[in-house]
């Protein structure tokens, strides 16, 4: 309840219960006369007081303008006195903790002399601000936050005895009215301060063009100060657009006006400029869905009034303020060559230069209605028959310069006559459309061409064309004689007679058949780009990306809000050296294309390599704007030729080691015995001792038996020909029973439904596979038994070798296989087979080979 209304409440209260004299009549004069005295309080009670917190200082459009509206329309409308009064946050200059408390400090010394009925911050600074220390400095006085969007608000903060007049901004609406007028529009060039508020609604608006990054590029210029903003909005590309939202404080701390920064922009911006409020209608910007600041600061008057009138803020709903219809400058659209055709329907164009019918109209008419007068009686009949000859003239040559006009401009002009239904059209639209020039034309001829997709939209537009509710305006294909298909634009209007009746449409129609193949082609790219199995991302001349496509945010992690803004080095892992960067930054700006590879770093800190090629982007005029880097992800590729180099020298080493190991062998033990029979040999041919010498002899020949066998393991260890004498499944008996007797390990063989005639190459796969399986038992498995079965299913020869040995854990294995492993994973690959191996630690080891029988046939 307000101050006054409190007092008038008291005053009447001590009326109403004031003790009467128990005389008669005299009872009522003592209290008629304290009634009147409560009266006369009432109407002597202190005026309401009004604080407003201005956010910024008091030459800050758009606020100011919402303020001066709100003080106006309150002192106005009230019905009675105010006592306003104002503090100033100028938080483009003073934002800061310190600076805060210090106001707080203030604001409650005031409070000691002067208490408001109500508080009216003004703007999202002052709204924040006094929902933040709400309850320190304001907390039984209402509050109505005005001229702000309500997501500034802390929740619950209009509980608290406090309501809002307010706007709901359309982020994505600003892009989509520059595009309605400027379709063609490849950059936006985005100007804003670096305030905190300011800095809040850039990462605001650059979450709400995301969408669009896919169409048009965006400069983002809030980190510049405002002579460099000047300057790079002089000098934007061909088929730009400026988009002005709120400048109160430039990078470097310089508060600015907004209004005037606008008309200074306005005055060296080689592209057309917009914003989002109507009072900036006029300064320069060329219009759109425009928000209404003065009319939030008379809706929240109107609120003030309510709540000083004893109405409980919290019981009032909070009131959003919308944007006005599409609004436009006219001279604006002169300037840049906007056309109107591109306006949405039912736009208001302001600022429109009067004609000389409209300044001279009455001149002309008197003028005429003189000479009319004059005419008819000086020459009567004759000089009527001249005037309509005259006229006919003149309509035929107006005719004629349309017609011209219309060719130089390749529009083909029509009109249709409702009553008659008979087109009429130029030379133009006619060879568009496929007629002859002495073709007489109706509607239905003409509907006849039009795609039989376009037809039924096409219906019902001109059928709303022809109600009054809507001008024609449409793109459409339509279908040729020859079955060519065109796009056409049309646009046309409906004139209507004295009673609203239709009876003819204006129109004109141009070919975008082009401009419709361009615009597939575009999309298709698109697509392409952003479906790409390789990363893509394109950054501006100072290194900022400005895209990315979806294969990037996969690799890298980071999203496309994440990476925006961002300059690539922000991926580097560090591990490669400064030398790199600066021989890729020196080869693309000077014109050339790099490639090469790159380590950098995800999201999530894993290294990956790339291999990148970065090339410059060029205009049509030659000058690089862009560079653009299609990346692949390599790492897998890198560690499969770190590994098989691994492998390769490894596999040379063990080679080494075998050969070694052989001819240790034949040195060490082979040449020895050799030596030690020759020279028994030589013992036998010298002596005369028969019994000696049979001795020697029986000796000399058990020593080659030996000698013999030794060698013929050595060599079936290094070829198998028994493998090749009586088949796979001899050999791997032989080779069972071999390693039974030497390792004690039982070694038990399998043999089911095996071809009579197996491939060499599969043959020596399994037997070489098997010989290294029992290697690793014998070394490693401390088995007592194992168990080899071979069996012909499906096509496939499968080989399993399962033992009951100590086993392992396979997610404990080492990261490097062993060359044993290696080498059978190998030997299976050649011969497009395929290798299991499954293990338990305390449960054995068990591998299974698949190999297909007819592929290694062929």
């Amino acid at each position: 309840m307000t101050r006054w209304v409190w007092v008038c409440q008291r005053k009447l209260q001590s009326a109403l219960f004031a003790p009467l004299p128990r005389c008669g009549s005299s009872r009522v004069v003592p209290g008629l006369a304290i009634f009147l005295s409560a009266w006369i309080g009432v109407v002597s009670a202190a005026p309401p007081r009004v604080l407003i917190i201005h956010s910024f200082g008091n030459a800050a459009p758009p606020f100011t303008t919402h303020s001066i509206a709100f003080e106006t329309e309150l002192t106005e409308k009230l019905g009675a006195s105010v006592d306003l009064d104002e503090i100033s946050l100028d938080e483009a200059r003073y934002e800061s903790p310190d600076m805060k408390e210090a106001l707080v400090d203030y604001i409650r010394k005031r409070q000691a002399r002067w208490q408001p009925d109500l508080v009216v911050p003004i703007g999202s600074p002052a709204g924040v601000f006094v929902a933040q220390y709400r309850d320190r400095l304001f907390p039984e006085t209402s509050v109505l936050y005005a001229g702000m969007d309500q997501r500034r608000l802390p929740a619950g903060a209009l509980q608290k005895n406090a309501t809002l007049v307010g706007e709901d901004f359309n982020l994505p609406g600003f892009v989509e009215d520059i595009l309605q007028v400027a379709p063609a529009t490849t950059n936006i060039a985005v100007v804003i301060g670096a305030s905190p508020v300011e800095q809040y609604w850039t990462a605001a608006i650059r979450k709400a063009f995301e969408p669009f990054t896919n169409r048009v590029s965006f400069t983002w210029l809030n980190d510049l100060p405002f002579d460099q903003m000047l300057e790079r909005v002089s000098k934007l590309p061909p088929r730009s657009f400026i988009f002005l939202i709120l400048l109160h404080q430039d990078a470097a701390g310089v508060t600015l006006n907004a209004d005037e920064a606008l008309k200074r922009i306005h005055a060296v911006a080689n592209a057309p400029v917009n914003g989002i409020f109507i009072e900036q209608l006029g300064l320069g910007i060329v219009g759109g869905r425009l928000y209404q600041a003065a009319q939030e600061g008379v809706e929240s008057a109107h609120i003030a009034i309510r709540i000083l009138h004893g109405e409980p803020a919290s019981s009032i709903p909070p009131k959003i303020v919308g944007p006005l219809p599409p609004q436009y400058d006219k001279r604006e659209l002169q300037r840049w060559g906007i056309s109107e055709a591109n306006l949405p329907a039912g736009s208001f164009i302001k600022f429109r230069q009067p004609t000389i019918w409209q300044q001279y109209r009455w001149h002309i008419v008197g003028a005429l209605v003189f000479c009319g007068l004059q005419t008819m009686l000086i020459i009567g009949l004759v000089a009527n028959k001249l005037a309509r000859k005259r006229v006919a003239r003149d309509l035929r040559e107006s005719e004629e310069r349309m017609t011209l006009a219309a060719e130089a401009a390749e529009f083909g002009v029509w009109v249709w006559n409702v009553t008659s239904n008979q087109i009429w059209g130029t030379e133009t639209w006619r060879r568009l459309f496929g007629f002859t020039s002495d073709a007489n034309i109706g509607f239905e001829q003409l509907f006849q061409k039009i795609h039989p997709e376009d037809r039924e939209a096409m219906e019902q537009e001109i059928k709303g064309a022809a109600e009054g509710k809507m001008d024609h305006l449409r793109e459409y294909r339509i279908i040729l004689p020859d079955g060519t298909q065109r796009w056409i634009a049309s646009r046309g209007r409906m004139q209507t007679d004295s009673i609203g009746k239709s009876f003819r449409m204006f129109g004109v129609a141009v070919e975008i058949t082009g401009r419709k193949r361009d615009e597939e082609k575009m999309r298709q790219l698109s697509l392409a780009v952003e479906q790409s199995p390789v990363s893509v991302v394109i950054t501006d001349l100072q290194g900022k990306i400005t895209y990315v496509n979806r294969k990037f945010s996969e690799v890298s992690g980071y999203s496309s809000a994440e990476s925006l803004g961002q300059n690539p080095r922000f991926l580097k892992s560090g591990e490669l050296p400064p030398s790199t960067y600066k021989e890729l930054w020196d080869c693309i700006t000077s014109g050339c294309t790099w490639s090469g590879d790159l380590h950098n770093r995800k999201k999530n800190g894993e290294l990956h390599w790339e291999r990148a090629v970065i090339s410059p982007v060029r205009d049509a005029g030659g000058k690089i704007t862009h560079f653009v880097a299609v990346k692949e992800d390599i790492t897998e590729r890198k560690q499969t030729n770190a590994a098989m180099h691994d492998l390769s020298r490894r596999l040379i080493r063990a080679h080494e080691m075998e050969r070694a190991r052989l001819g240790r062998e034949l040195h060490d033990d082979v040449t020895q015995r050799l030596a030690i029979l020759a020279i028994d040999a030589g013992r036998v041919e010298r002596g005369a001792d028969k019994v000696l010498a049979a001795e020697t002899m029986w000796g000399i020949r058990e020593g080659l038996v030996r000698l013999s066998e030794d060698i013929h393991a050595l060599s079936y260890r290094l070829h198998p020909v028994l493998l090749e004498d009586l088949g796979l499944a001899e050999a791997l008996k032989a080779e069972c029973e071999r390693f039974s007797r030497q390792e004690s390990v039982t070694a038990d063989v399998t043999l089911r439904d095996l071809p009579d005639v197996v491939p060499p190459e599969t043959a020596l796969c399994l037997f070489r596979v098997t010989q290294e399986a029992l290697r690793n038992v014998a070394r490693h498995a401390r088995a007592r038994r194992v168990e080899i079965s071979v069996l012909f299913l499906n096509g496939d020869l499968q080989l399993v070798v399962h033992d009951d040995g100590i086993g392992f854990d396979p997610a404990l294995q080492r990261a490097r296989p062993s060359l044993g492993l290696a080498s059978m994973r190998e030997r299976v690959f050649l011969v497009d087979g395929e290798i299991e191996i499954e293990s338990t630690p305390g449960q054995g080891t068990t591998i299974l080979v698949t190999v297909p029988l007819k592929k290694a046939e062929g």
